[in-house]
């Protein structure tokens, strides 16, 4: 099957469920404990834990450059954001098709997923899905999110027979290599 074949097919399909998802009921999403809240009363005494401040998800700055609904298809495609990213990606990846890794490594914490070599499946169904906010992609051959603190902005890195496209728009780039750059907002 050809890849504009596999690629049409895979935007209609996320158009369909990004109509379902704006027709449906929305659930309440639970919200974290206030920075006040301690997991650990000061009563347990010696040796309890000592409840550390974070910056809630909503506090770090962050991109409007991925909100818009696009559709991104490579051999490889490379996520990498500041602390957070992995809060705004996601990747599905299945078991019998796909290898993951997490791991922390000098540049920061990685995820990997990669198409397993022993895999019999089609294309279609070995690819790996992965979205940033309302980015959807589809990696032929490995997929990266990694979070490396300090980062001040938000890099998608495309090699390998890159197709891009923005459905509202009807644009669409292609090239054996494709870099979309968001700055944190301030």
């Amino acid at each position: 099957m050809s890849r504009e074949i596999i690629m049409m097919r895979w935007i209609c399909g996320s158009l369909l469920l990004a109509v379902g998802a704006c027709t449906s009921p929305r659930e309440e999403v639970p919200t974290l404990p206030s920075r006040s809240a301690s997991p650990v009363s000061p009563e347990a005494g010696a040796g309890s834990i000592e409840h550390e401040d974070f910056v809630a998800l909503e506090d770090q700055p962050w991109t409007e450059r991925f909100m818009g609904r696009r559709a991104l298809l490579a051999d490889t495609i490379t996520i990498e954001g500041p602390e957070g990213v992995i809060a705004h990606a996601a990747a599905r990846a299945d078991n019998d098709v796909h290898l993951r890794s997490v791991r922390t490594t000098k540049e920061g914490l990685l995820q990997e997923y990669r198409v397993r070599t022993d895999a019999v499946a089609s294309q279609q169904t070995s690819a790996i899905r992965g979205q940033l906010d309302a980015w959807q992609m589809m990696a032929l051959q490995r997929l990266i999110i990694l979070e490396r603190p300090g980062m001040t902005t938000v890099r998608v890195i495309a090699r390998g027979d890159v197709f891009f496209r923005d459905p509202a728009t009807g644009e669409e780039q292609r090239g054996d290599a494709l870099e979309f750059v968001g700055e944190l907002d301030k």
